[in-house]
């Protein structure tokens, strides 16, 4: 059976953070994204001969917030997240997966407006189950 793989990676942003900036004439933040980090570390288990699983966890700080808090005063969007997921080998070309993750600050992430039209909000942190079929060609 294999070793287990880790890769830890860390990141720092030389310039504006697209997604934070999507449209410069109406940004809802405050200064620049200029040094937003994300520190993120993954690893990988083989378990069995077609069974893996994977962890993962991470934070992103962003260096910038927004200009108005939202409603319940939340202003600062960093958050960090994990998961895991179980990994099953159909073949050589495909696999099946599933797992769960969950992001922090739910202040922030609970009610997310767009950045276009504040009007459109979604709910894109907390806990969330997925199941993946991927094909390798």
């Amino acid at each position: 059976m294999p070793f287990a793989r880790i890769a830890a990676t860390a990141l720092s942003a030389l310039t504006e953070v697209a997604a934070a900036h999507a449209d410069d004439r109406a940004s809802p933040l405050t200064g620049d994204s200029k040094g937003t980090d994300h520190l993120q570390l993954d690893a990988r288990f083989p378990l069995a001969d077609a069974w893996s699983l994977a962890l993962h966890a991470g934070h992103t700080h962003y260096t910038s917030a927004l200009a108005t808090p939202l409603a319940n005063g939340a202003r600062d969007p960093s958050y960090s997240d994990v998961g895991a997921s179980l990994k099953y080998q159909l073949d050589p070309h495909w696999s099946i997966s599933g797992g769960v993750t969950h992001a922090t600050h739910a202040n922030f992430y609970r009610r997310t407006a767009s950045f276009l039209d504040a009007s459109d909000t979604r709910n894109v942190g907390g806990s969330r189950g997925f199941v993946t079929l991927q094909g390798a060609f």
